[in-house]
């Protein structure tokens, strides 16, 4: 099935890296159901407010914990997957290829929403046999992308849609 979503499609302007979309979002038929997607894959946004809406998808907030949590999951699957292949485990030396990999990894994500600050807590588990890791998927957490981007000043900034159109929103 084809996607209803732009996707992300760069271009060069002038010398200028340009791109026209990430993400994007589109109001659905449901009270507050958002539809939204990239590349060809999709997802459904959707909260209560004042008894109108549902829970068919992820809420608004859930999604920046979800952005974290993926992006923490991969980071240490990739950790764990070098810390194996340098020991040699990725010739065979005794474990899986699901536990070289870190299959078996678990992230859990929590956003506390304070009046002057945000904070994301999380807790990253590991599988009983890769626990001697547990440094070096730490150390490498902690300059994951997303925390990285978080971690940095946020601005918003409003783009008509006409420069969307010419793609003319750059990086």
């Amino acid at each position: 099935m084809a996607s209803r979503y732009a996707g992300t499609a760069f271009h060069d302007v002038g010398g200028v890296r340009r791109v026209r979309f990430m993400i994007e979002a589109r109001a659905l038929e449901e009270p507050w159901q958002v539809g939204f997607g990239a590349e060809g894959n999709e997802a459904l946004a959707d909260t209560v407010k004042n008894g109108v809406g549902g829970t068919a998808g992820f809420r608004p907030h859930e999604l920046l914990e979800a952005a974290f949590a993926t992006c923490v999951t991969m980071t240490a699957r990739m950790a764990l997957a070098e810390c194996a292949a340098s020991e040699g485990a990725g010739e065979g030396a005794g474990e899986g290829a699901a536990q070289q990999t870190g299959a078996g990894v678990r992230v859990r994500v929590w956003l506390e929403r304070g009046e002057a600050e945000t904070r994301f807590r999380y807790a990253v588990e590991l599988p009983p046999g890769l626990e001697r890791y547990r440094e070096e998927v730490e150390r490498r957490v902690e300059r994951s992308p997303v925390r990285t981007t978080l971690s940095r000043s946020l601005h918003f900034d409003r783009v008509p849609p006409s420069e969307v159109e010419r793609g003319r929103v750059g990086m």
